[in-house]
């Protein structure tokens, strides 16, 4: 093995000279061992017509030091100074490594990526940059976990798909009352049968996932990064919680099978995970999953995307709550009041565009665009709306919403979402806006976080109406039924402290729980609806 040393140091000539001497008497030496470096071509070239020296790899430290700075791009490359477990490097090299206990491995400056003692100072340079890790408190115990694979493997993945992915959560409330009817019924004709399959909740949710994907198939697909790719089978990975860590196996064509057979594959596939033998086909895919953390008393959670997929469903554990029943025969409705009251066509989500731009007034801070630079707070509040269209996501604005009245706002409203369903919105009715709102309630979501529209700071979510039983001292039986409606304020952090967007939430509640300003401005268009003009509703209290 021949070394030449290209690094002008002192210690390295001396080796220099000790290696010159040989190299003559091996000039024609051909080595034929399997763990020679492979030749760089089959010309025969000078050592001046060598191609030149890679990077310096980052030399791996002992298993004691800590993990090594990240490889530079010549380092990930097949390493070139380490073949078939083979490390070539110069004697000065071995020394140093020996002497400061660093494992030599990866790809060198020297003759075909062997290392040289300069690679060396180069990687304990690069360790010494890195960060110490922070030290624990004087006197704390604690217990250091090693990584193993799966957790590795874990964290990289759900950082990445945190990171990327613009992740948006919707949240229904769904009543299971026939399912768990169905689910009894189907488990006593099991067990008349002497069957020992008992199908769950879980098998019920895991069927009618794959069912929905069907019928709305946009959901059933990956993103591919520069293309989507949809599915017409429906593969559901299942969260399951191991001791190694979590793993999804897979429901395969789960639209086309049974709840019986379901049960049956995801009981088979829980215990292969939880005993450790699936097999990699049996966990790597699917096109869409479910999380149920249900069974540890959990009633709501985000989950995280599991990348390449679009959607994952996290079901929270069954609630008991009180609801008005009409077939109840000691009449439990005759002890509520429901009343429907209709403004001249104007709908709830018109009051909240209206009590939006009034709380942007109050609290201007949450009017703002972030500039990368600076901040650009605005007084004038443009409320982009978020609208679906067969196209796409687009949302229109309603321009200066906080000197308009409802009517007027309502009026604007059904025009601009015509024109956007009908692709007729112009470019200046859609680009900009101060603040967004995106209402889902009509398709009975009743919480959802929604993505900032940038350059803007805050898009508020609105869930639909619920009812909700309340105590009422002023009843006879001591409560009652009320509406609610859950909104979420997505915020720039950048832009709006917590505090700040906390008091702008609180203004908006106290303008739609006691409204009485914006009726104000109802009863001035009423009396002035001949005339098209925009109607001012400037009042002390809200504007």
């Amino acid at each position: 093995m021949v070394y030449i040393i290209l690094l002008v140091k002192p210690c390295d000539l001396w080796c220099e000279k000790l290696i010159q001497a040989d190299v003559a008497a091996f000039k024609d030496f051909k080595d034929d061992s399997t763990g020679a470096p492979a030749k760089p071509a089959e010309k025969k070239q000078s050592a001046a017509a060598a191609p030149p020296p890679a990077a310096p790899a980052v030399a791996a430290p002992a298993p004691a030091a800590p993990k090594p700075a990240a490889p530079t791009p010549a380092a990930a490359a097949a390493p070139a100074g380490q073949q078939h477990g083979r490390i070539y490097a110069s004697p000065m090299a071995r020394r140093l490594a020996e002497i400061k206990s660093i494992r030599l491995g990866g790809q060198g400056s020297g003759l075909y990526g062997s290392l040289k003692s300069g690679d060396l100072a180069a990687a304990a340079a690069a360790t010494a940059s890195l960060p110490p890790p922070p030290a624990p408190a004087p006197g704390a115990t604690f217990t250091d976990i090693p990584l193993s694979g799966m957790r590795e493997t874990i964290a990289k993945r759900l950082s990445a798909a945190k990171q990327t992915i613009p992740h948006y959560q919707l949240c229904a409330t769904v009543n299971v009352e026939k399912l768990l009817a169905m689910r009894k019924e189907v488990n006593e004709r099991l067990a008349a049968e002497k069957s020992n399959v008992k199908v769950s909740v879980n098998d019920f949710i895991l069927k009618a996932v794959a069912a929905a994907c069907k019928r709305v198939p946009t959901v059933n697909s990956h993103w591919m990064e520069t293309f989507i790719r949809q599915y017409s089978n429906v593969d559901v990975s299942v969260a399951v919680a191991t001791p190694s860590g979590l793993i999804t196996p897979i429901i395969f064509n789960a639209d086309s099978r049974g709840i019986l057979d379901i049960s049956n594959n995801m009981k088979e596939l829980a215990n292969k995970a939880k005993e450790g033998r699936l097999q990699p086909q049996e966990y790597q895919g699917g096109t869409v999953t479910v999380s149920n953390l249900g069974m540890f008393g959990i009633t709501m959670f985000n989950a995280i995307i599991n990348p390449p997929q679009s959607l994952i469903l996290a079901c929270g554990g069954l609630q008991d709550i009180v609801i008005p029943d009409k077939n109840e025969p000691q009449g439990y409705m005759k002890l509520f009041k429901i009343i429907s009251i209709l403004y001249l066509g104007v709908s709830v989500n018109d009051f909240i565009l209206k009590a939006v731009a009034a709380a942007c007034k109050r609290v201007p801070t949450v009017n703002s665009h972030w500039m990368e630079t600076f901040i650009r707070q605005y007084s004038n509040v443009d409320v982009s709306v978020a609208v679906a269209t067969p196209s796409g996501l687009i949302t229109p604005i309603i321009f200066n919403a906080d000197s308009r009245g409802i009517l007027d706002i309502s009026n604007n409203m059904k025009e601009l979402a015509n024109k956007a369903k009908e692709g007729r919105l112009q470019p200046q009715e859609y680009q900009g806006g101060t603040v967004t709102v995106s209402n889902l309630g009509m398709f009975g979501i009743t919480m959802f976080n929604a993505i900032i529209n940038p350059p803007q700071s805050l898009i508020l979510a609105c869930g639909g109406l619920q009812d909700i039983v309340i105590p009422d001292k002023n009843e006879p039986q001591g409560f009652r039924l009320a509406k609610f409606v859950t909104f979420t304020a997505s915020a720039d952090h950048r832009v709006i402290d917590g505090a700040v967007g906390a008091q702008w939430m609180k203004v908006l509640k106290e303008n739609l729980e006691n409204p009485a300003n914006i009726i104000l401005c109802v009863r001035k268009e009423m009396a002035g609806a001949s005339t098209k003009s925009r109607t001012s509703c400037h009042t002390p209290e809200v504007v």
